[in-house]
Parts: C-alpha cells; structure tokens; sequence
C-alpha cells in the first residue's frame, strides 16, 4: 500500500495593479493511493487500484504581463478588472488486472474512471475598464476499458486488445466581448438601401464612430457524449538471430455527438438615432435594427449534430540487431484525428467537419559503446498530413468561424541523444534535436473569407533547433549535484503569411541543484533559471501583453521518506 499528499502554495510572480493579489497566485492539494494485491490462493493474479485527487486553485491557463510598463521581466504586472483565475477539480482512479493464463501467455485488463471540473475566468481586454471577460465552467467523465492478451515466444510476441472510451460532459460559457463594428457590412445594407457607396461609406464610418464596438452577453451550453471502440493488435517475428519483422494495426470507431444552444443579448447603448440631424435619423434606426439582427444571428434553440467515423491504421517495419549492442529499426504507420461539429459562434450553426490523417515515416538507432558506458541513441523521422483541421473565417466579424478541412502540410527531422558515464559518479547526458515544417496546402471552402493564408509557412511553437545537456555528480556520503541548461531557437507564435510579426527571440535556460540525501531524508538547494534569462513565450504587441518566461529563482527543498 503506498499514500501520498502533496501540498503546494504559491504567492505568485504577477502583481494585478488594478484589482489587488497576483493573477497567479496558485493552491494545490494532491492526494494520492494505492494498494497492491497478490493473492496466494491465486498464483499469478495481480491487481492494482489507485486513486487521484487534485484540487488546484490557481491562475488561468496562460498568464500575461504587461510590456508597457518598465523593466517587465522584474517587475510583473497586469492591469485587468476581472479575475485571471482557472480552478481544476480531478478525480482519476485506475483498476489494473493481470493474470498468466499459460507459460507465454498472459491477459490484463484496465479500467478508469475520471472526473474533471474546471472553472476558467479571465479579463480578455487585460485594461482596467470592465469591458470584456470568459467566463467558462467544463464538467466531464469519463470511462475507459482495455483488455490485452499478450504472448512472449523466443520467435513471436506481441498482443491483441480491445479498447473503449466513452467521454460524457458539458461547457456552459457566460461571457461578455466586443465585435468591432463591421462597416463593410453597414455599408452593403445601405446600398441595398439606395444609397450610393460614397453615401454609405460615410454613414458607416460615422455610425462605428458612435459604436466601435458592439458589446454582446454570450451564454451558451455545449453538451457532448464521444464514444469510442477499437480493435488493436502488435507484433514482432524474429526470422533470425538478427532479423526482426514488426507489423500492428489498430481499427477504430468513433461515434460522437455534439448540442450546442446559445443565447446572445446586445450589452450596451446604441446610438441615438438623432446624432446625424433629424434627416438621418430614419437611416441611423435602419442600422441599429440592423446591429440588433446582428447579435440576434447569434442566438439558436438547442441544435445537435451526430457523427460517426471509422478508421484502419496500420503498422508496419523492420528492425536489424547488427551486434548485441547496435540495433536500428524503421517504421511506418498510419494515425487520424476523428472528425465531428464545430460551433460557429456569429452565426450559432453547427457545422461539421472530416477527419484529418497523417503518415509518420521513422528510423531508429539504439546502441551501446565503450563496454556500455556509453549510450547513443538517434531516431530520423517523415511526417505527412492530409485534410487537416483549421479555422476559417466567413466574413460576418471577428467570431464567424468555425472548423474547416483545408489543410495539407509535412514537417521532418531528427533527434539524437547520448548518455555517458564519464567517471565514478558522475555521468553526463546531452541530446539535440531538429525539425522543419511547412503547410503545402491551403485551400478554403467557398464563402471563407478568411485573410490567413497558411500556404508554404510554418507550423507556431516548432522550434527548427532543440538542444539539452546536463551532469550529474555523486561525490560520496549522501551529497549528490546536477547542473543542465537547455536550448530552443526563435519560433513563431502564429500562423499565416505575416506570422514574422508574431516571432519569439531562442533562449537558454540553466538549472543546478545540490543535496544531501539519506535513507529516511533529503535536503537540497536548487537554482532554476540560473543566469536569469529573459524570453518571452508569447507576445501580443498590439495590446502590450505577453507571456514571460519563468524568472531567476533560487530556493530550498526538504523530504522526509518512510
């Protein structure tokens, strides 16, 4: 039987100079449990439960800082009115049975059950008047059960197995934002009106003058049930002393089913119809009936869309032992991400959308040398997708989109890592990695008029450049040390053809800790960020926000083991 609670408390590094506290400030209790048990009447039988619960209070998924303000990487704050909080409940337990049903063979069986309820506030405008907030409330569970049936020969192995999945659950959103005030769109009404473009292009103008923005309460309810069913099976086949063919498959169902009904209620004043002089005023009521239908638009009863998908993903390579210690190997396999609806939120439709697929072409290396002292090990890897899943716009403003299959892209490189033992005690780790990625496809279905062209630019948040190393150090009587930093090149923070506008500088983080350990306790100092590297993960120019790397901190640990 094994317990264990962890406890966390986090003043927070983001000072809210508006509303008072730190936007992350951050509590956090984990409880843990297991229990074991091998029966003797029953020689073989092994069952395993575990149970998890996590309560987290704490900031919102991603938290910004201001970059307005001087020296914000030392002094960081926000200025939103609202809270920036994301609250998590979880509760995960897990059910594992094994039992050898003859010398090579043996049937496991696992089962989970999940509760997950997150509440997600944040000030979207980040300024401190009250003008935009999310407000979002998820509430799902799930349930999972597999059984595999594993065989182990000196030629065969491999399993077969049978998984189900069934996720159930909700997301009830209560949130307030601002459509900027379309005037292309004013424009056309009072064209098809009579009006002539210059007329109506000044109308327009003045009217967003009034309104710049349309303020919309947004509630909507999402519920969704997912069903999934497969059938999978690996293998390997030694057709001699060296030569290993391995060859899989995984058949999959999917049935899902998505609701959505929404309510959009304008949240502000129009303009007074009289702003232009009395022989406007019919024209000024025009538009505003006209913003109202606008927001209307967005409303809908309870609507559902029911979809069902089903995919073979095959699996086949080889793999080569030249040596005991020198093995390379090269796989090729089929993966797909299932289709379903999305909600266009301006115009409260759902709309469906297909399955992306992907082919993932990879060679691997596996080795040992200097009598295993040294570990080298590098994989070279060719990825290709079709049909992919992206957002496309439709014109109305700024949230008539929804899902769309538009997209086609590849990306390859390649990883190596190295492990040595350099000395008595102290071994050294390193590893490099490489990638390069483009969208080769980007074709819209009729009616998107979207302005983001992903075509031949790369994918956001792919560094072309990893690199991390580190030592660890044993010197003896329980003191223990380890010194790593790690390494990433610039990379886009967004897509399309002007995503150098949305470009994040590389960076290089260092890390150490040193300690004392014994059987029953340990004691450690620990530096993260040693050379207190500033870099950014995102930045938002345009509203001066962004999301700040983890600062220079310096700390102390303790542990006590029973």
């Amino acid at each position: 039987m094994r317990l264990s609670a962890e406890r966390r408390a986090d003043r927070g590094l983001i000072r809210n100079v508006t509303r008072g506290g730190y936007d992350d400030e951050l509590k956090a209790l984990n409880l843990r449990g297991k229990i074991k048990w091998t029966p003797a009447a029953i020689p073989g039988l092994e069952a395993v439960a575990s149970y998890n619960r996590v309560r987290r209070d704490g900031g919102y998924l991603y938290e910004y800082s201001r970059t307005d303000v001087p020296d914000y990487y030392d002094h960081r704050i926000s200025t939103g009115d609202q809270p920036s909080r994301g609250k998590i409940d979880s509760d995960i337990a897990v059910f594992n049975l094994s039992y050898p049903l003859a010398d090579k063979l043996k049937l496991s069986s696992v089962t989970s059950w999940n509760r997950s309820k997150v509440h997600s506030v944040i000030d979207t405008d980040g300024t401190p008047a009250d003008l935009q907030t999310i407000d979002n409330r998820y509430l799902y569970k799930t349930l999972t059960q597999e059984l595999r049936l594993n065989y182990d020969s000196d030629t065969l192995s491999g399993l077969l197995g049978a998984w189900y999945y069934r996720r159930t659950g909700s997301i009830h959103q209560n949130s307030r934002i601002n459509i900027e005030t379309p005037t292309a769109t004013i424009a056309g009404l009072l064209q098809a009106n009579g009006a002539t473009p210059a007329q109506a292009q000044f109308i327009s103008n003045a009217y967003a003058a009034q309104l710049p923005v349309i303020p919309v309460a947004y509630n909507g309810d999402q519920p969704e049930k997912v069903e999934t069913m497969a059938l999978f099976g690996d293998a390997r086949l030694k057709v001699t002393d060296r030569l290993t063919l391995i060859g899989g498959f995984r058949f999959d169902h999917e049935r899902n089913r998505y609701a959505a009904e929404t309510v959009a209620t304008f949240n502000g004043t129009l303009p007074d119809p009289n702003f232009m002089g009395a022989p406007y005023a019919g024209i000024i009521s025009l538009i505003n009936q006209g913003v109202l239908g606008l927001v209307s638009d967005a409303s809908s009863p309870l609507a559902s869309n029911s979809r069902t998908f089903n995919a073979f993903l095959p699996k086949a390579g080889i793999s080569m032992d030249w040596t005991p210690d020198l093995t390379t190997a090269f796989t090729v396999q089929r993966a797909y991400r299932s289709g379903g609806s999305s909600q266009n939120p301006a115009r409260a439709e759902l709309v469906p959308y297909d399955p992306e697929y992907s082919w993932n072409y990879e060679g691997s290396l596996r080795s040992k040398w200097l009598d295993g002292r040294l570990v080298l090990n590098a994989n070279i890897f060719y990825m290709t997708w079709k049909d992919q899943q992206v957002t496309a716009y439709f014109g109305q403003n700024a949230y008539d989109y929804n899902t769309v299959n538009a997209a086609g892209s590849h990306l390859y490189g390649f990883e190596v890592e190295a492990n040595a033992k350099v000395a008595r005690g102290v071994d050294v780790y390193a590893s490099v990695g490489h990638v390069r990625t483009k969208f080769d496809d980007f074709d819209l279905p009729q009616g998107a008029t979207s302005t983001v062209d992903l075509k031949g630019t790369q994918f956001p948040y792919a560094p072309r450049w990893t690199l991390s190393g580190g030592v660890n150090a044993e010197f003896g009587g329980g003191f223990t040390a380890n010194l790593n930093a790690n390494y990433r090149t610039s990379v886009f923070t967004g897509v399309g053809q002007d995503q150098a506008q949305y470009k994040v500088s590389g960076r290089t983080v260092v890390n150490g800790r040193i300690g004392y350990e014994t059987d029953r306790w340990s004691l450690f100092l620990f530096a993260r960020n040693l050379f207190n590297e500033k870099y950014k993960q995102y930045e938002y120019a345009a509203i001066h926000q962004a999301i700040l790397g983890d600062p220079q901190t310096f700390g102390v640990g303790a542990g006590v083991h029973w």
